[in-house]
């Protein structure tokens, strides 16, 4: 275990970030149901009793459209709701930075959303399944919130807590902005150069080189 090296994924940031304004929630991925779009849109619906000027976008398409675009009508849901279906990166980009909070409700493990990674470089608080590898990018009531898989009324709750509380939104965004810089390109490349030359020094035999060589390698080097 101690040879095994955790590279996360890297991301250009955005050079700027919009503040956020209050009410609009987004979704961007595949609708799949392992997404968790329909537990979204139940806690959305319960979350718009008491907020009806929220709005929820979502972005991506998948075999769940029509049935997804069906269970908004049935709860009421469907005009405050746009399916604005499959995009590209810069509207993608785009409709984070008109967002408030993204949601990521997913039901089935995620490795480590890059839409996530997106959302915290634009400033964006996030709502999140604690599933996967979403925990190690949202530090729950830090820079968003989080929620058990298919728990809606528990997403229902940090919807309309964010949607009440601007300010904490805002707060939560600038959090993750401060911390996604660990997740930069050039962090990322760097330490994957660190990673490869490491492994070329220890196929030379020279497993005392290296940023990643472990303590023990060192003391039999020294022996």
């Amino acid at each position: 275990s101690d040879r095994i090296v955790q590279i996360y994924n890297g991301i250009d940031l955005p050079a700027f970030a919009r503040p956020p304004r209050q009410g609009r929630f987004l979704f961007v991925g595949r609708l799949e149901a392992v997404k968790g779009v329909d537990v979204l849109l139940r806690a959305f619906a319960k979350a718009r009793k008491d907020y009806p000027d929220i709005t929820l976008t979502i972005l991506g398409d998948g075999s769940q459209h029509q049935s997804l675009r069906r269970l908004a009508a049935e709860l009421g849901v469907l005009g405050g709701t746009s399916f604005r279906g499959r995009v590209g990166p810069q509207q993608v980009l785009d409709a984070l930075v008109d967002c408030d909070v993204l949601v990521i409700p997913s039901v089935w493990p995620e490795n480590l959303p890059t839409v996530a990674l997106e959302a915290m470089g634009v400033g964006r608080a996030i709502i999140g399944s604690r599933v996967g590898g979403i925990p190690e990018l949202v530090d729950d009531g830090v820079n968003g919130l989080l929620a058990n898989p298919y728990d809606e009324h528990r997403l229902a709750e940090h919807i309309a807590r964010l949607a009440s509380w601007p300010e904490l939104a805002r707060r939560m965004g600038e959090a993750g902005r401060q911390r996604v810089n660990t997740y930069r390109e050039d962090v990322f490349a760097e330490r994957t150069i660190e990673l490869y030359e490491s492994v070329i020094h220890d196929v030379r035999g020279d497993r005392s080189s290296g940023p990643y060589c472990s303590q023990a390698d060192t003391d039999r080097s020294v022996v």
